[in-house]
């Protein structure tokens, strides 16, 4: 058996990655992936050179992950949660600080410093890691960032306020919108997503995040937009295409799924503008991925890294069988209309299942339909957004007729996902490497199924076959447990039996402010330890701080037993 060439970039992005992930100590999935790339490669026309360059660029990957972990800590002479003075520069979110001391430090409370030049009295620390199950990795998500830790703002002392172009374009897009609109407006057009606020959560339960996050679906909707308006513009077009890409890059900042589309659209363009044909959709995508990671490894382990390539390989896989389908048949046919964007949902959310189950602790079951009317309406706010933005530079009257057409397409898209949020869905636990193993082999299956290369009865046992697996898998957990939740001055416990009951003593609470430990830390870390219901639930005594989250958890988790 022989598998056609492929280009030299997917064999070198298996063998990057593989290195990445044993450098960084993740043995399984890394050696599985290597061992499965070794053997992709033996079956390609020429396996030698095949194998060379995975262990090449494995070795790479290997190399630059070490490099990363290598670099030296700012703030390791700094005496940390100590009152000090700090200068450098801010962009709002994140301060680079240029003395006393060489950092990039995530700026807290939110929007307490100005874009510009600053000096201010700060309290720096490092980031908090994953406090409790289910929870949110705050140090590993500016990890990937290249942050260093936090600075708690207690006094700006002097500043010299800038008004760059993005923060324009975010005053001229808000204005006239209300607020609800303008925020959904902003993280659409310019990846702003600090005010979306309690959006963010209707978003996450209706399988729609993806919409939030900057990446191949608005780019693509800018450049088909631009790419009309400059028809005319004759052999200029592609080259003013390209800079506009890397351009709109510069504004609204790099991010990992951002950077994968616009490399991608670059080789597109590139290619179709030399004359040596449009860059192929794989080798384009391994391309992105192998200067991504090039430059900084540590994205491998980050979520929006993930989420963005495997929703892109999920339909580069099934594009080639959908062609077939669709050939020759009217706009208007239902297959054209409505089965082939279902297939295609389904075919971006399913590689990307077991990570948002496991990040979210819940698997929407209508996510692939919410989507169909979600896309059209997020594909039209996109340029028009843009549009009013830079309109709304020059004279608010010139946008204030897009922004009257923003308004009912924003607002119908937050229904859209308030809608979906409501609908039923699955609550699920945190996800091991072995699950998330176990489900990209049952969609490599149900990839070969789709595209007609195995029949339904091989592909149905070889996913009872992965399903026995996954249930012999050990769990990890010992027989018996006793879970202490961080919820902040309160308390709350649980205590779980591999074969018995689950009791949860205390969920939290907080008398001064709108913060609720039981939504916020106790329900998603039951989820998350797999916990779908309760046999007894003690409330010890009528403080706040100790039975202020129980509505919450009454709420999300069924019951037995009450004990006050």
């Amino acid at each position: 058996m022989r598998l056609p060439w492929l280009p030299w970039p997917v064999p070198a992005c298996l063998g990057c990655t593989s290195g990445i992930m044993l450098a960084h100590g993740q043995l399984f999935p890394g050696l599985p992936l290597l061992a499965l790339a070794c053997l992709f490669a033996g079956l390609q026309p020429r396996p030698r050179e095949s194998l060379l360059l995975l262990a090449a660029f494995a070795a790479f990957g290997g190399l630059r992950m070490w490099q990363w972990q290598q670099r030296g800590d700012p703030l390791e002479h700094v005496l940390l949660d100590s009152v000090m003075q700090l200068g450098g520069h801010s962009d709002g979110t994140v301060l680079d600080v240029d003395w006393p001391l060489k950092a990039s430090l995530w700026i807290s409370p939110a929007g307490s410093l100005p874009v510009g030049e600053v000096v201010l009295r700060g309290r720096v620390r490092r980031a908090e890691g994953k406090r409790n199950p289910g929870g949110f990795d705050f140090a590993a998500h500016l990890a990937a960032r290249s942050i260093d830790g936090t600075v708690l703002v207690e006094e700006l002392q002097q500043a010299e306020p800038a008004r760059p172009l993005r923060l324009r374009l975010r005053s001229a897009l808000r204005e006239g919108l209300q607020p609800r609109a303008a925020a959904l407006a902003e993280a659409l057009t310019l990846g702003e997503r600090s005010e979306l606020g309690d959006m963010r959560d209707s978003f996450a339960a209706s399988g729609l995040s993806h919409l939030l996050s900057l990446s191949g679906l608005h780019l693509s909707v800018l450049v088909g937009f631009t790419s009309r308006l400059l028809v005319r513009a004759g052999p200029l077009r592609r080259p003013l295409l390209m800079g506009l890409i890397v351009a709109f890059l510069g504004v609204v900042g790099v991010s990992a799924s951002l950077l994968r589309a616009t490399l991608m659209a670059l080789a597109y363009l590139a290619g179709d503008w030399a004359g040596s044909g449009r860059a192929d959709g794989w080798t384009s995508l391994a391309l992105a991925a192998l200067l991504s990671l090039a430059w900084r490894p540590v994205w491998l382990f980050d979520l929006s890294f993930q989420l963005s390539y495997l929703c892109l390989i999920g339909l580069l896989a099934c594009s080639g069988r959908l062609l077939l389908w669709l050939r020759g048949l009217p706009w208007w046919h239902p297959r054209v209309l409505l089965l082939a964007p279902l297939a295609t949902s389904l075919a971006a959310q399913l590689p990307t299942l077991s990570l948002l189950a496991g990040t979210f602790g819940t698997v929407p079951l209508f996510g692939a339909v919410i989507n169909l009317p979600a896309i059209p309406l997020a594909s039209l706010l996109v340029p028009l957004c843009l549009l009013a933005a830079l309109l709304g530079l020059v004279s608010p009257m010139l946008a204030w007729p897009l922004k009257q057409l923003i308004g009912p397409v924003a607002d119908g898209l937050l229904a859209v996902a308030d809608f979906g949020a409501r609908l039923p869905s699955v609550p699920w636990g945190e996800v091991s490497a072995s699950g998330h193993w176990h489900w990209g082999c049952a969609c490599l299956l149900l990839l070969l199924l789709f595209n007609r290369q195995q029949t339904p009865a091989a592909v149905s046992i070889g996913i009872a076959c992965i399903m026995a697996a996954s249930f012999m898998t050990p769990s990890g957990r010992p027989p018996a447990e006793l879970v202490a939740f961080d919820v902040g001055q309160g308390d709350s416990f649980l205590l779980s039996f591999e074969r018995g009951p689950n009791v949860l003593v205390d969920a939290g609470g907080n008398a001064w402010s709108d913060y609720d430990p039981g939504e916020r830390v106790v329900v998603p870390a039951l989820r998350a330890l797999g916990v779908t219901g309760l046999d007894l639930l003690v409330a010890t005594h009528a403080d706040a701080d100790h039975i202020g989250g129980m509505p919450a958890v009454l709420d999300a988790i069924p019951v037995q037993l009450l004990a006050v």
